[in-house]
């Protein structure tokens, strides 16, 4: 089996840097249990309480009776519990002695750090610029008269999905679209067919494909009467793996101490850092179809997008 170690050391790379990126002076919430019972105060100016939102250390938040929310903080989480005034400088200090060797806390802080760079259209633009950057450095072509046909690498990766809808981005062709399949070992056709549209719906197991077996997809157009293509994206077809991927996460011990909220959270990252890349993006969009209005869903989904070279779709989570 080809290696795909050079195509994903970019997806490694921004992740790592999430994960382990330097944390800022600010408190995330991560949950509040009520947002009414709950005040943050900065500079005399009070301020509502949301999941999603930062707030720095220099304030304070006033909890009520019966209210709690669980913050991060340099890879660390704490529960507040009301009722009560909990000076955030002091809290800060506090955390910042804690050990943040363990796993959970490079996944919180994998999480934090997706919200810093998502936190606003300008943070979001600059980490897009970030990823280009890091792309063309890891990817030949990318960004490049070679590589001419952009499109999301979450169409690539480990692919569970019997139905698919590809999509890549539109170029100025009056003739359509090539959309091939090869072996990615020996070059060998699986599909070509034509489309005039920039996307295509298969239906991946009447294609007969060979479960593990790695395989990629490519797109090319005539453009200027010159050919231009996309990348070649590699993917491996096995739809039970995300199952048997899923359950061995939940008998991890290490995960035992997350609580109910967190577990969603944790099965898109480690889909994610597992290359089970559009796995993670239709949980993403499953979470924001259960709550449309949650902040860290979308602002987590938009950091996703971002990687994934779709930064379109991110930007529509941070500016509806």
């Amino acid at each position: 089996m080809k290696s795909t170690k050079t195509y994903w050391t970019l997806i490694f790379l921004c992740l790592s840097q999430l994960g382990f990126g330097q944390a800022t002076s600010q408190f995330l919430v991560l949950y509040a249990n009520q947002a009414d019972g709950i005040v943050y105060t900065v500079d005399g100016e009070q301020r509502r309480v949301y999941q999603g939102q930062n707030y720095p250390s220099q304030g304070s938040f006033q909890l009520e009776n019966g209210s709690w929310l669980n913050l991060l903080y340099a890879g660390q989480k704490r529960r507040l519990d009301g009722p009560g005034k909990i000076d955030l400088s002091g809290l800060a200090e506090s955390m910042e002695q804690q050990p943040k060797g363990t796993f959970l806390g490079r996944f919180f802080r994998f999480i934090g750090n997706s919200v810093d760079k998502t936190e606003d259209s300008d943070h979001l633009e600059k980490y897009y610029r970030e990823f280009l950057t890091n792309a063309r450095a890891a990817i030949k072509g990318f960004g490049t008269q070679e590589v001419g046909i952009g499109g999301p690498t979450y169409f690539s990766g480990f692919l569970a999905d019997p139905i698919i809808t590809f999509r890549w981005d539109s170029v100025g062709t009056t003739e359509g679209y090539r959309f091939e399949i090869r072996n990615r070992d020996n070059g060998a056709p699986v599909l070509s067919v034509r489309t005039n549209s920039n996307m295509l719906t298969l239906h991946l197991e009447e294609l007969q494909l060979i479960d593990r077996l790695d395989y990629e997809w490519q797109v090319f157009a005539n453009v200027d009467e010159k050919q231009q293509a996309s990348q070649a994206f590699p993917f491996v077809y096995d739809p039970a793996e995300i199952d048997a991927f899923i359950e061995a996460l939940a008998m991890e011990d290490d995960y035992e101490d997350l609580e109910d909220y967190e577990w969603p959270l944790l099965i898109v990252f480690k889909m994610e850092e597992a290359s089970f890349l559009h796995p993670a993006y239709e949980q993403y969009k499953f979470l924001i179809d259960l709550e449309p209005d949650n902040q860290l869903y979308k602002k987590l989904f938009a950091a996703f997008l971002v990687r994934m070279n779709d930064y379109t779709q991110a930007s529509k989570m941070i500016n509806p």
